[in-house]
């Protein structure tokens, strides 16, 4: 990118963690209990929040997130212009509930006592509009499907459509789809919370919620004026789409070829060499086909000496905006120096290590066969 784009203030809350500290503290000592949760208590840590009643329950917790990330940042609605700060949502199943609930009252009681209000928190779009709304951000807003929306918010802040974005990964379930994700061939079926990545005998991934939330600024916001905010700056991002010709889509086709290309197109787009990454964060699940095509896709990139982590064994898997997970990871290590439970190719034992180097990608995937890979430099 022509310009730099940072990160912040950033905020994490998964189902055994309410905060950065928390999530961090995971990462470094990872938790031998409570890895069978699979939701976030999100409406009772929403409940003493006046302004979350009327919320649908993923803008209650992406508002909680939010939070978090605003604090982290210390920036407050005094601190900036409305129309210099943007907000983008990425969302794979937004207001899947509110919808349910909707419908459910509109067949059971008719729509003479069913509340406007309550349709109103049914579009897909209601999460972006109830955090702009509470935050007065009057910039560029948006909503996906996927982690696009982290790509699409540095391209506006590349090209000064904005000062500053708020942009924010959001998984919630319901009981039925979360029933539904649990009985997938893909999905780890002792549901104890315990997987295995990267390797060729584990037995799925977990899924589980996240709210994940990223302050970022470009070079020259006016806002920007303490640099010991910065976590790391984002030199740039790659998405390629999987190449399935006449067949369906399914987690079983992907190929090490995909994140191959991910990776290589992000190395080239920005002038960087193998040798320079130090580590990647990678989009390991547990299911064991993507996870062995993406460890061949590093080993064939970067060599047998890379350094290699994931945290879905401890915060499970999404298949929407899991990327947005690996790069709140890969910006705690660019800021405080510590590589966690890591391994290389040639080592496959993992421990935690210094971190030596400037630069790490984060790679994801989702439902809809994108690979992405995004460069993160230590600031």
């Amino acid at each position: 990118m022509s310009d730099s784009v940072y990160i912040t203030g950033m905020n994490v809350i998964t189902p055994i963690s309410d905060s950065l500290d928390v999530f961090w503290e995971n990462i470094i000592s990872p938790p031998q209990e409570g890895l069978e949760k699979q939701v976030i208590d999100i409406d009772g840590k929403a409940k003493p929040l006046k302004i979350t009643r009327r919320m649908n329950r993923i803008s209650k917790g992406a508002f909680l997130s939010t939070m978090g990330a605003f604090e982290d940042r210390e920036l407050t609605e005094n601190h900036y212009d409305p129309f210099d700060v943007g907000c983008i949502v990425s969302a794979t199943m937004p207001s899947l509930d509110s919808l349910m609930d909707f419908l459910s009252s509109l067949y059971d009681h008719g729509a003479n006592f069913t509340s406007p209000v309550a349709f109103s928190n049914t579009v897909a779009n209601s999460c972006v509009a109830n955090l702009a709304i509470k935050y007065k951000l009057k910039g560029p807003s948006n909503v996906f499907v996927s982690s696009t929306g982290l790509q699409n918010a540095c391209l506006m802040l590349q090209h000064k459509r904005a000062a500053a974005f708020l942009v924010g990964g959001y998984e919630d379930f319901t009981d039925e789809i979360l029933r539904g994700y649990n009985e997938l061939p893909y999905t780890h079926k002792e549901q104890d919370g315990k997987v295995s990545l990267y390797s060729p005998d584990s037995d799925g991934m977990y899924v589980k919620e996240r709210m994940v939330s990223f302050i970022l600024e470009r070079e020259g916001s006016p806002y920007l004026t303490d640099k010991s905010k910065i976590y790391c700056s984002i030199e740039g991002t790659s998405t390629v789409r999987k190449e399935i010709g006449n067949t369906e889509y399914t987690l079983e086709s992907f190929v090490p070829s995909d994140f191959e290309r991910s990776m290589k197109l992000l190395l080239e787009k920005n002038n960087i060499k193998p040798s320079q990454i130090t580590a990647v964060v990678g989009a390991a699940s547990g299911f064991s086909i993507l996870d062995q095509a993406e460890l061949t896709a590093i080993k064939n990139v970067f060599g047998d000496k890379i350094n290699i982590l994931s945290v879905k064994d401890i915060y499970g898997d999404c298949q929407g905006t899991n990327i947005f997970l690996n790069v709140a990871t890969g910006a705690m290590i660019l800021k405080n120096s510590v590589m966690s439970y890591c391994f290389t190719p040639e080592n496959m034992e993992k421990s935690n290590k210094p971190f030596e180097g400037e630069y790490i990608i984060a790679n994801g995937y989702c439902a809809y066969g994108n690979v992405m890979s995004i460069l993160l430099k230590k600031y």
